[in-house]
């Protein structure tokens, strides 16, 4: 008597060949909707930066606003534990950062020991100290960082500030920029 052997169950060859077909259209179809994913992180980067800067000049320009006018227009304004320049007509933070001339009352918080603390830890990015009336330049200090490295706490490393006043250029690595005009306060 002869046996026969339990036929093996498989794929046949066919099928094999449609299943390798539908997840190379399924991969096709996805495939452009990943491949752009750098350019759209890039514009993500730009616009988280370009916020920071909006968000940077309002709070400059409030707290400009809020320290009022002297005889010579709006003052210079401190934002943490640095001195921001404030055009004096507009109260929007200037396009060129000089050493800034914070009044001494911005410094004296606390105990009124708080801009010796300041000083000693390396000082203001270069920034004059102005106590009891009597200016001290820090010395062997880098020059003042400029606007958008006041205003920005992200990483803007390759990133250029053009500075034609009374506007500004920050440009991306990537080519994308905005101009910042301190006569009104624009971002665009």
């Amino acid at each position: 008597m002869t046996q026969f052997l339990p036929r093996q169950r498989g794929f046949t060859l066919i099928e094999l060949v449609m299943v390798i077909v539908i997840l190379g259209l399924l991969a096709a179809a996805a495939l452009p909707r990943f491949s752009d994913l750098r350019q759209q992180a890039q514009v993500a980067s730009f616009d988280g930066v370009k916020a920071g800067f909006k968000t940077g000049i309002a709070i400059a320009h409030a707290k400009s606003i809020a320290q009022g006018k002297d005889a010579s227009g709006f003052r210079d304004v401190l934002l943490d534990g640095t001195c921001i320049n404030i055009d004096p007509v507009s109260g929007f933070p200037t396009v060129n950062q000089t050493p800034g001339s914070c009044a001494a009352t911005a410094f004296l918080k606390n105990d009124g020991l708080d801009w010796l603390r300041r000083l000693a830890q390396g000082g203001n990015r270069g920034h004059w100290f102005s106590v009891l009336g009597v200016s001290r330049a820090v010395a062997m200090m880098p020059p003042p960082p400029t606007l958008p490295e006041l205003l920005i706490q992200l990483d803007i490393t390759g990133w250029t500030w053009a500075e034609s006043p009374p506007t500004g250029t920050l440009t991306a690595p990537g080519g994308q920029s905005f101009v910042y005009n301190q006569n009104n306060g624009s971002v665009l």
